[in-house]
């Protein structure tokens, strides 16, 4: 089940991942499956927290990390500390969301996993962007680079909408513009309704 409610949230279809993701934790749970366990904790809670149910979503965001911290290099090691990272950014915790977003980047880079490589320096460039930090858009450059090359398209639609948001923020509505129309463009194709109406609020904001 944690397969099934990964694929629905990776999508951003939160209605159904939850649900899944419960059953799944609660299963997991009932048959003691430790790595299972803080791995759908790990998810589930990140799909509370955008979704704005903040106090279950730390709660399993501790869940996973403790379980990280006991056994770091178990079943997708980079999982938790993605979803902490971006569980205590949307919760307003920028600080911590940038200690996970760091480790997560040094540790995949120490495993040499390209991939979640990609993912931690979308977040770092998440978490920079927010802060004001000069290097967000180097973060969000350097993801795209490991994305684009391995076809992971949710990451590269993520990518630009993080550069749409920074460069709004910054008062660059023609880069804002352009990024936000590639972000929208793909979420569209890829059918991501929930990041697909992100993109468009934040497109509409620039009149």
């Amino acid at each position: 089940m944690f397969a099934l409610g990964r694929t629905h949230f990776r999508r951003g279809d939160f209605q159904r991942a939850i649900p899944v993701l419960e059953r799944g934790l609660e299963l997991d749970r009932a048959w003691q499956f430790a790595t299972h366990i803080s791995a759908c904790a790990a998810v589930l809670g990140t799909a509370y927290a955008i979704s704005g149910r903040l106090d279950e979503a730390t709660q399993l965001a501790a869940v996973a990390i403790e379980s990280f911290r006991r056994r770091p290099n178990q079943f997708q090691p980079a999982l938790f500390l993605l979803c902490a990272g971006t569980t205590s950014l949307s919760a307003g915790r920028i600080g911590e969301a940038a200690g996970h977003a760091q480790e997560a980047l040094a540790f995949t880079r120490r495993l040499g996993v390209r991939g979640n490589e990609a993912h931690a320096l979308c977040l770092c460039g998440d978490v920079a962007s927010i802060a004001g930090a000069e290097d967000a858009e180097g973060y969000y450059r350097q993801a795209l680079a490991l994305a684009e090359p391995r076809g992971m398209r949710p990451l590269i639609a993520h990518c630009h909408l993080g550069l749409g948001k920074m460069h709004y923020r910054m008062g660059n509505p023609g880069q804002a513009q352009e990024h936000l129309t590639i972000a929208t463009a793909m979420y569209r194709e890829m059918g991501m309704i929930y990041w697909l109406e992100q993109a468009t609020a934040e497109a509409r904001q620039l009149g």
